[in-house]
């Protein structure tokens, strides 16, 4: 967790924002060569090439070449022997140690994605400095040019330069959105059809930043949309939320109602872990509520993924749902243990540094990470130190005007549950009249400390809340949701919740839950005229 960025962002950099570049252009041919012979020359300018580590830096002088296509190609064959220095550095890599890139360097780059897969080298000969061989650049070219730039590189995008190829290549495709953008529709359905291990979100960014119109736009979206793989149905949506949030937030929440109890690979690698990204495009709170639904019943390891998804970034719209999602997990005393399943542990997973913590410890790490707090937490904290640090994260958030839930006491005499707690063994512990002890009793309870007692009281069902007539919080109905329990297609009314730690409810959650306060008559805005029934609890 020592980075801000997400999963979607952290690798090639898409070459579409620099397509405002300007192209040089004459007033006639020779005009048109000697401006293109100029950008070529001015390589020698260029800062940064398009490698994965200076990603988020793209050189102007270089996407201003690249640009240029095939018009570029027969300069570049004529600076395959400069070897004026640039100011871009290929860095060091295992035992090959970096050196100062050359123009004929930088021109063998563009040529060689120009013309993949013809024309290809090794890992060693790029870390050894070796460019491209004329004659055989040449000979690619005579074959290129009677092709045509256009046919080329829809053919060539299509292409996997090595057998692991997953990522699609993104000069050709900086090319394509530049010159040829009713193709991007082409090239985007069979790259999913005939290559589905293909990292498919370089071309939805290209599709939504393009100059199709809306309506273009959302079609080829929805095709990714109702992809079978997660990957790429979490690419389309990426894209989609700028062109149709609210059919965004739908397509969102019905992904998150089908994410699996139990996954089976390993949990940093999981497509899974981009729903977090998702959810954190929108301020729709169904969409929250669903998302922490979802991270409640899936797997622990799943669950921390999705904590660590939480960028918490500065500019970022959805920051105060970020931290409200994180405090809730304040209580989650679920414990994330490595050597239960160390095959499903590899690479960097949300919390390595762990090897065993609880998800209440790491919520409070993933807190003090968003809100910049130097806090140095270790694996040989001991319960007392991990107490003291999450109640040093709820103050934080109370400062930030985040809703927070003080921490029970942990009592070993109370059963807990997401909305209940009930409470039997001692006698003067007061109980309302469904056997449920309210969080603010339990807090100044000093029965906690002592054991069960010999004979403690038996628990005996109290009346059905729905006898005691509407919790004083309840607000009018807001939707529908699935109901995860149900047999069939079954949807619950949903409500909204005017408690300062719930925004929504079902009547049968209302039944259950610790804050539950009934409303009389003459409380503003009661119910009690209002024919409301809840349905009891089974069992």
């Amino acid at each position: 967790m020592g980075y801000k960025t997400n999963k979607f962002a952290s690798c090639f950099f898409l070459a579409i924002v620099c397509t405002n570049l300007a192209l040089p252009a004459g007033r006639d041919e020779k005009g048109k060569k000697d401006a293109i012979e100029r950008a070529v020359s001015e390589l020698v300018k260029v800062k940064h090439v398009h490698t994965p580590v200076n990603a988020f830096e793209p050189d102007a002088h270089f996407w201003k070449v690249v640009l240029l296509g095939f018009d570029a190609v027969p300069s570049l064959i004529r600076h395959l022997d400069d070897r004026r220095l640039t100011q871009a550095e290929h860095g060091l890599m295992n035992n090959f140690p970096g050196y100062q890139l050359e123009v004929r360097h930088v021109a063998s780059l563009i040529l060689e994605a120009l013309a993949a897969p013809a024309l290809q080298r090794d890992f060693l000969q790029i870390q050894r400095g070796v460019v491209l061989r004329r004659s055989d650049v040449e000979a690619w070219w005579k074959e290129a040019r009677a092709v045509g730039e256009e046919r080329y590189l829809l053919h060539g995008f299509l292409q996997k330069r090595y057998p692991k190829d997953i990522w699609p290549n993104d000069i050709m495709l900086a090319i394509i959105t530049r010159k040829y953008p009713g193709r991007l529709g082409e090239i985007y359905r069979k790259g999913l059809d005939r290559r589905p291990e293909m990292e498919s979100w370089p071309l939805t960014k290209a599709i939504a930043d393009s100059t199709l119109d809306k309506k273009t736009k959302q079609k080829l979206l929805l095709y990714g949309v109702n992809h079978k793989d997660l990957k790429h149905r979490s690419s389309a949506l990426g894209q989609l939320v700028k062109l149709d949030s609210a059919l965004f937030d739908k397509r969102v929440i019905v992904e998150l109602n089908s994410l699996p109890k139990k996954v089976t690979h390993g949990f940093w690698e999981l497509d899974e872990t981009s729903l977090s990204y998702l959810v954190c495009q929108t301020k729709n709170p169904t969409v929250w509520k669903e998302f922490q639904r979802a991270a409640e019943r899936c797997e622990v390891g799943l669950r921390m993924e999705f904590l660590a998804g939480m960028n918490c970034l500065e500019d970022s719209p959805t920051i105060k749902e970020q931290l409200t999602f994180l405090a809730h997990f304040l209580d989650d005393k679920s414990v994330r243990d490595v050597s239960t399943a160390p095959k499903r542990f590899t690479g960097p997973y949300a919390g390595g540094e762990f090897p065993r913590i609880e998800v209440r410890n790491y919520a409070a790490v993933c807190i003090a990470w968003c809100l910049e707090i130097e806090a140095h937490p270790s694996p040989e904290w001991n319960p007392n130190r991990w107490a003291k640090f999450r109640k040093q994260m709820r103050s934080e958030l109370k400062t930030k005007g985040i809703p927070v839930a003080e921490e029970r006491l942990p009592c070993r005499n109370r059963e807990n549950s997401y909305l209940r707690a009930i409470c039997g063994p001692f006698q003067n512990v007061f109980l309302q009249s469904d056997n449920r002890v309210t969080a603010s009793i339990c807090r100044c309870c000093s029965y906690w400390k002592l054991p069960p007692p010999e004979n403690p009281r038996p628990f005996v069902p109290g009346k059905p809340r729905s006898a005691l007539g509407p919790c004083r919080f309840l607000g009018d109905q807001t939707g529908e949701r699935e109901c995860p329990t149900c047999r069939g297609s079954v949807r619950l009314k949903v409500f909204s919740c005017m408690h300062p730690l719930h925004e929504e409810t079902t009547l049968g959650e209302c039944e259950v839950c610790a804050d539950f306060e009934p409303c009389g008559p003459e409380d503003p805005g009661s119910f009690a005229d209002q024919k409301i029934v809840a349905p009891t609890r089974p069992g």
